[in-house]
């Protein structure tokens, strides 16, 4: 376990990060990714916005993305989805999902004063990061923190899968008590987070009106957990609240990995990270 009390004084909220109101009610993960990284590297200065931009601009894509401008920062593309191919349809069949989609993020938010772009992309190497549509990418926060000097490994559980070994930091289960012991040792490993992707219904945000629930858009929400005093329970840091006090809660394991696993895709993953000293 690492300094709960540094954790807990931590709690970076999705709200207070600077960006584009529609911006933030998808970023969950990239203030996940912030707290994380201030965590280990409390010399990092920049501010929340500044990091998360840095966030944002880290991704490389392979197909044609489509991005938005928004009045208040006009000078940023944030973005939203990607297109299934460069042939034309493809971009117009895209162009239209991020209208539909912007309708509900952007709404009164905005009043409809924002430009959708089309931006293509000569990368070669697929480094996925955020887009609005679908949120954060835990293999893009893996591929930032380590940039910064942490070190990262992806556990993912999948039972139609199969096991392997993706990359050097990326390993695929089948088996989902193997999953959930990895789970509870990485837990108790000394300065050592958990950026956990968690299935949203499954926990209760009846007391935070901020949290965005169209189901349409939303299923998974990532929050960082770490081991609390008790080994039954852990706490976790919940960017979804604008309070410190609210956005840290404590939680039994064995009920938070149920909020971990979705039981219908039999299917679920974390990410662990800490110091390469540790």
């Amino acid at each position: 376990m690492g300094n709960i009390d540094s954790f807990v004084a931590g709690h970076t909220s999705q709200f207070n990060l600077g960006l584009p109101k529609p911006v933030e009610k998808c970023c969950c993960g990239i203030a996940s990714a912030i707290f994380t990284l201030k965590y280990f590297v409390s010399e990092i200065k920049d501010s929340n916005n500044n990091l998360a931009m840095d966030f944002i601009n880290s991704g490389q894509y392979t197909r044609p993305l489509i991005g938005v401008k928004f009045k208040d920062q006009s000078d940023h593309i944030f973005p939203v989805l990607l297109s299934k191919s460069e042939n034309e349809p493809d971009i117009q069949a895209a162009l239209e999902q991020a209208k539909d989609f912007l309708k509900v993020y952007a709404g009164d938010a905005t009043n409809g004063e924002y430009i959708l772009e089309v931006a293509t992309t000569i990368d070669t190497k697929y480094a996925p990061c955020f887009l609005m549509r679908s949120g954060t990418d835990i293999r893009g926060i893996s591929i930032w923190l380590t940039s910064y000097g942490l070190q990262t490994e992806i556990i993912e559980y999948r039972e139609q899968g199969y096991e392997a070994q993706l990359k050097t930091n990326h390993t695929l289960y089948r088996d989902k008590g193997l999953f959930t012991s990895i789970f509870k040792k990485s837990l108790a490993q000394n300065n050592t987070l958990l950026i956990s992707s968690v299935i949203q219904n499954k926990l209760d945000y009846k007391d935070n009106a901020d949290v965005v629930r169209d189901d349409k858009f939303t299923g998974t929400h990532l929050v960082v957990a770490t081991q609390d005093g008790d080994i039954n329970y852990l706490r976790y840091m919940d960017p979804a609240y604008k309070s410190g006090d609210a956005g840290v809660k404590r939680r039994n394991i064995e009920i938070f990995l149920d909020t971990m696993i979705d039981a219908g895709a039999k299917c679920g993953h974390f990410l662990i990270v800490h110091n390469k000293t540790v």
